[in-house]
């Protein structure tokens, strides 16, 4: 039980450690928050609406992002990695 009781503080000191660093670049993607819409112009010269939202998720610790563009989703999560920004791609290609 006692070993169970240091795991457990063990871990809510480290999650409660990582919490706190924050780069600056995922301070500023996060005021990228709501919903946005825009023209997509591919290199073959066809076009098509893009459909992003942006929402803070995971008490603050990431962005995600869901794109919608001629009916192909993708997301993208944001999040710190130690000191630096990490971005995951799920590509609905």
């Amino acid at each position: 039980m006692k070993k169970s009781i240091i795991f457990l503080l063990t871990m809510v000191f480290a999650f409660t450690m990582n919490a706190n660093i924050n780069s600056d670049d995922f301070d500023k993607l996060k005021k990228l928050e709501g919903k946005w819409m825009g023209m997509l112009e591919r290199t073959d010269g066809t076009s098509d609406m893009l459909y992003l939202e942006y929402s803070i998720t995971s008490n603050g610790s990431a962005l995600l992002e869901e794109s919608n563009t001629g009916g192909i989703e993708m997301l993208t999560i944001f999040n710190n990695h130690g000191e630096k920004l990490l971005a995951t791609h799920y590509c609905g290609l």
